[in-house]
């Protein structure tokens, strides 16, 4: 046994009292839980694990069928409850909420004001912080780092080193890998993929890999690319016509001394612009 639960009820959930740790162990922050140290609340064994390193601390409240286990640390004012799990090496904290059949698991931190519902998963490495959601069947692993206010929702996968921020709004089974980097209120919906080096930021809409509203901007491995007109676009400081871009992108970027993977890449920006 680890710890007991003590008679310390909690000021607002009155069925969850307090924990107190019985035995020494070193938590998977490095911190070390002595037998006697007070830690967060729980309503039964059920939702704190006596196996591992597994802790929850400060004022931290594990109610219902909720569970934290393996090494996994709960702390601050974060609230895990419903199904919801919490394991391997995952940290919870600040004042993040994980609910319904939400996991977070391997390596990944939520943090924040954070919201993990529905059948949402955060693992890997993966982060998410600030005012982000994540809900449906929402997943976010690898890499990748969902902050402020991003909305993950539906069949979305976020993954890679992709980066989502701002008040962009993923659903359905949008894909976003690699290096992609969302900001701003790009909504990206149905089957989409973005991947490489995309950078979009402003005001975009992507559903089924079309665009209904352009982005703003694109950073690529070279230069920047931009929608500065209805019928305009930028890569670097040249300007030209969608149609001039589409018809001779190859040349001018060769002569510019792009590499071929690069003109590559940007072969695949226009034609995302372009659809």
């Amino acid at each position: 046994m680890k710890y007991k639960i003590t008679k310390r009820a909690h000021r607002v959930h009155s069925t969850a009292h307090r924990i107190k740790a019985v035995e020494t162990f070193t938590s998977n922050s490095g911190e070390i839980v002595k037998a006697g140290d007070l830690g967060g609340f729980i309503e039964s064994d059920w939702n704190l694990s006596h196996q591992g390193t597994c802790w929850i601390y400060d004022d931290a409240i594990v109610l219902g069928n909720a569970q934290v286990f393996g090494d996994a640390t709960v702390y601050g004012n974060a609230e895990v409850f419903g199904h919801a799990q919490v394991f391997d090496n995952a940290q919870v904290f600040d004042n993040a909420r994980l609910s319904g059949h939400a996991q977070a698991f391997g390596q990944s931190k939520v943090s924040d004001r954070v919201m993990i519902f529905g059948s949402a998963e955060l693992f890997g490495h993966a982060i998410a912080t600030e005012d982000a959601q994540l809900s449906g069947h929402a997943k976010a692993f690898g890499q990748s780092c969902i902050v402020e206010h991003a909305n993950l929702r539906d069949n979305c996968y976020i993954f890679g080193n992709a980066h989502i921020g701002g008040h962009a709004y993923i659903s359905h089974n949008a894909h976003i890998f690699e290096e992609a980097c969302i900001e701003g209120d790009v909504v990206v919906s149905g089957h989409t993929q973005i991947l490489g080096h995309v950078h979009l930021i402003g005001m975009a809409n992507m559903i089924n890999g079309k665009w209904d509203t352009q982005p703003l901007y694109i950073q690529g491995s070279n230069d920047a690319m931009m929608v500065c007109g209805t019928d305009l676009i930028a890569i670097g400081m040249k300007v030209q016509s969608f149609k001039f871009w589409k018809q001779n992108y190859k040349s001018i970027l060769k002569k510019q001394h792009y590499n071929p993977q690069a003109i590559v890449e940007y072969g695949k920006y226009l034609k995302l612009i372009l659809t």
